[in-house]
């Protein structure tokens, strides 16, 4: 472990040892919380740590959808969207495993004025939870769908998130293939070489099919 993390070894298995910190992401347009911020999430300019874990479902605010409780971690990609540099040409965002919405919140954040976000969740239970969070954050140009990821054949989406509910995740940008004018963002994860195998010659085969950057996102030894 000190072999592959260097100097930040001992920072990491500290960091093991301590609880896992609670974060909020404030809505772009009507953030309040009721709580101390503690400490601002550095790749996220609207995330926050608190010092303790509190009963959210008390808080008005949190009913409002003026936040939304989410990992730090999955924040990165407000910073991945801010360096794709994108200009006012109205886009089609597609958010192909949307559920519960985290990540489809920071899509909306980005969105333009003449951009339409379409939030995909196929699993029926999932998508009832979408609804809620997003119903509750009232993001505008928001569509909610429930589509198996192989029916999106056809090129309409400008930018796609995809989001697979695995275990190793990382954060990838490419461009595609079959949508050669389309921004990818892609978090994926694998539990095996089956799930790798999978994945790779199933859906970015028929969707993608262009150069893509990795970044990684979570660390398991």
């Amino acid at each position: 472990m000190k072999g592959q993390l260097g100097n930040e070894a001992e920072e990491f298995l500290n960091a093991l040892d301590r609880p896992s910190p609670t974060s909020i992401r404030l809505h772009h347009l009507k953030g309040r919380s009721s709580f101390e911020l503690h400490e601002k999430v550095k790749w996220c300019d609207t995330g926050y740590y608190l010092e303790t874990r509190p009963l959210f479902y008390l808080d008005p605010h949190w009913h409002a959808g003026a936040y939304y409780v989410q990992e730090a971690s999955s924040m990165i990609l407000d910073d991945v969207i801010r360096q794709l540099n994108l200009d006012d040409q109205p886009r089609i965002w597609l958010d192909v495993c949307a559920s519960p919405g985290g990540k489809t919140g920071i899509l909306a954040k980005h969105l333009g004025p003449g951009d339409v976000l379409v939030a995909n969740e196929v699993v029926g239970q999932r998508r009832t939870i979408l609804r809620e969070n997003l119903t509750r954050a009232g993001f505008l140009n928001t569509f909610i769908s429930g589509e198996p990821a192989a029916s999106f054949t056809e090129p309409f989406a400008d930018i796609l998130l995809i989001d697979a509910p695995t275990s190793y995740k990382s954060v990838i940008i490419g461009t595609s293939g079959k949508f050669p004018t389309a921004q990818v963002v892609i978090s994926y994860t694998f539990k095996s070489q089956f799930d790798l195998a999978f994945f790779t010659y199933n859906f970015p085969h028929t969707l993608f099919g262009g150069r893509f950057i990795g970044i990684g996102r979570i660390f398991l030894p």
